[in-house]
């Protein structure tokens, strides 16, 4: 790691249907975060579910994970591939950029993610743009506006968009209980 704010990755490796390739460099300033991640490495629909299947506990910057989808798998329906025992090749192209200031902290992600089937020669895309807002009041309140925006073409000749907007609200109400209000709304083209 070249500082103690930055910090850089390049894992490489080689396996009997393709390489593996990781490269991933973080900076953080008192206020901001940059992260920018590309990797291809050969994978298959049963690794994908499993990773689906369990629940996003931290957001992209690392920090605890209390919005609308912190109880329910992170978006299983979306972006899952055809469902088969081929090996495809996965390339995804990950950038995030936080902001904090005082009370505020805003997230811009953007995702790209294709898949390339060996077998069959069939490509897959996954793209999602998110913006959220988070708002902490006090050291027990805390509000979260998220939109988020998914162009998904996960099977053949049939391309879906989806625009979901939620919110919610939390309070801490002693050491273990929580008060959550939300909601969701998706708009789903296809």
């Amino acid at each position: 790691n070249p500082s103690i704010r930055t910090s850089m990755r390049l894992l490489y490796g080689r396996r009997y249907f393709g390489t593996d390739l990781n490269l991933q460099a973080t900076h953080r300033t008192r206020r901001l975060m940059l992260s920018l991640a590309y990797a291809i490495e050969p994978q298959t629909t049963r690794n994908i579910l499993a990773q689906n299947l369990v629940s996003r506990n931290t957001d992209p910057l690392g920090n605890g994970n209390l919005g609308p989808d912190a109880t329910i798998p992170a978006n299983f329906s979306l972006g899952v591939p055809v469902q088969s025992n081929a090996v495809f090749i996965q390339k995804r192209l990950n950038l995030i950029l936080g902001y904090t200031l005082r009370m505020h902290r805003f997230l811009v992600e953007f995702s790209d993610t294709d898949r390339e089937y060996e077998l069959s020669g069939r490509n897959e895309t996954l793209r999602e743009t998110s913006l959220s807002w988070n708002l902490s009041f006090s050291g027990k309140t805390s509000a979260e506006l998220r939109y988020r925006w998914i162009d998904s073409a996960t099977v053949a000749d049939v391309d879906e968009e989806y625009m979901i907007t939620s919110g919610e609200i939390r309070h801490l109400i002693g050491e273990n209980f929580n008060i959550n209000a939300g909601f969701s709304y998706m708009i789903r083209n296809s």
